[in-house]
């Protein structure tokens, strides 16, 4: 038969769809996954199993409760502790309250088991250190740095560097096979100590590995340490040191042997960021002429062109940048095309006010041709009427006034618009080049 797994949330749960709900109890131990025994013992008034068993266990559930939350803690500072460690704890307890047998055999994984809170699990060794600097001071205070001081720099030119190491051979405890007695100890001979490797790694921002730096105990490299079966790793950057340690040489050597001609930027005003974490040299490097060297990189003075000027070149200078800085460019970008649509339709609208301005302007001037006959018709009128003909001062008045009103241009304004309004013909004004209007005189 398969055991069914339910918490003690489940059988209240199962007991309200029994009563309040009008499931059966079948139904209702089905829907919560509880074994339809236990819910029947529950409703005829029987107390939980780890009520009945409370009485009998040593340890009282609040001090159960108690530890719980201290296992808890102790994990959250990185000193969880092991079965035995627990098993101390809870013994010196019951010494103190008078107990002194000792505990079952298996009450430490029946402990664990009983409550959810807790499980087993492969704890994972590392340096305490490192442990102990990793709080929420120091991540924000290493974000505002990098995005403040380096944010400028490009993923691709940001490399994080690690040293690590291997010892090699066996450690001063080891298992062995051996007598059975007791009282016999086995004993090894050999060399107490272990050859340490180190090593030198670095990845940068884009996920790309650079050659590592290998660091062997000795003077010189010998052949025999690489085999055929090490051709893949023969490019690697191989060192030796008197105890196989890094030191402020051997990381300079690296660094301008390795770092340097692997992470050329393409763009040659581009500058490099190197993240080095917990590194410890064992020799005092010439620090003057490490700082001169390879001196902090400032930003960039930005040139009246590189400055962005649209909004997809604000939205390009947002990538690979942290969130709160993409969403201040979006917030510029989104002013830009804004402003970007207004300069759009005032260009637009400029554009249809000239071409309204070139249909208005007036067409070339044009010279009216005379006609020579209109000089004679006021002579022929007066002798058609039988009057005396005019004097010759005043015929020569009027005829200067005739050869002025007759060299007046007469000019006709066409327009595409053949309409009343737009058609402005000055051949009822006459004017003289000068612009004067010129009066016809009456006839008596």
């Amino acid at each position: 038969m398969v055991r069914r797994n339910y918490t003690e949330d489940d059988v209240p749960e199962a007991i309200l769809d029994t009563t309040d709900r009008g499931l059966s109890q079948n139904e209702a131990a089905q829907k919560r996954g509880v074994p339809q025994s236990a819910l029947s013992g529950r409703l005829s008034g029987q107390a939980s199993r780890n009520e009945r068993i409370q009485a009998h266990q040593r340890i009282p559930k609040s001090q159960e409760e108690t530890l719980i939350r201290w296992v808890l803690r102790q994990e959250s500072l990185g000193y969880a502790p092991s079965h035995s460690q627990l098993r101390a704890c809870v013994e010196a307890i019951l010494k103190q309250q008078g107990d002194n047998k000792p505990l079952g055999k298996h009450w430490t994984t029946r402990f664990v088991k009983r409550h959810l809170e807790l499980s087993t699990k492969l704890g994972k060794r590392q340096e305490a250190a490192r442990f102990d600097g990793f709080t929420p001071k120091a991540v924000n205070w290493y974000f505002d740095i990098r995005e403040n001081e380096y944010g400028w720099i490009k993923p691709e030119n940001t490399v994080s560097v690690d040293e690590g190491g291997i010892m090699v051979g066996f450690g001063l405890d080891s298992l062995v096979i051996g007598s059975s007695d007791p009282k016999k100890k086995a004993m090894l001979k050999g060399v107490q100590s272990r050859t340490w490797t180190s090593f030198i790694e670095a990845v940068t921002a884009t996920g790309r590995a650079l050659k590592p730096g290998i660091i062997f105990k000795g003077k010189e490299l010998q052949k025999q340490w690489f085999l055929n079966e090490f051709e893949l790793i023969a490019d690697w950057h191989y060192i030796t040191s008197p105890n196989g340690w890094t030191d402020s040489h051997i990381a300079l050597e690296w660094l301008k042997d390795v770092y340097l001609p692997q992470t050329e930027p393409r763009d040659a005003s581009d500058a490099r960021l190197i993240i080095l974490d917990g590194h410890g040299s064992h020799a005092q490097p010439d620090k003057a002429k490490l700082l001169e060297e390879f001196k902090t990189p400032s930003p960039p003075q930005l040139h009246s062109d590189d400055t962005p000027k649209t909004s997809r070149q604000v939205r390009d200078l947002a990538k690979h940048r942290s969130r709160p800085t993409r969403r201040k460019y979006s917030k510029i970008a989104k002013g830009l095309e804004a402003l970007e649509m207004k300069v759009a339709v005032q260009n637009a609208r400029i554009t249809g006010l000239e071409e309204q301005m070139a249909q208005l302007r007036r067409g070339k001037k044009r010279k009216a041709v005379p006609n020579p006959n209109r000089r004679f018709m006021a002579l022929a009128e007066t002798l058609a009427a039988g009057e005396a003909p005019p004097d010759s001062k005043k015929a020569e008045i009027e005829v200067n006034v005739d050869e002025e009103v007759e060299s007046v241009i007469e000019v006709g304004v066409g327009l595409e618009d053949e309409s009343d309004d737009f058609r402005v013909v000055t051949k009822h004004c006459q004017r003289t080049r000068s612009g004067r209007e010129v009066k016809i005189s009456r006839r008596q």
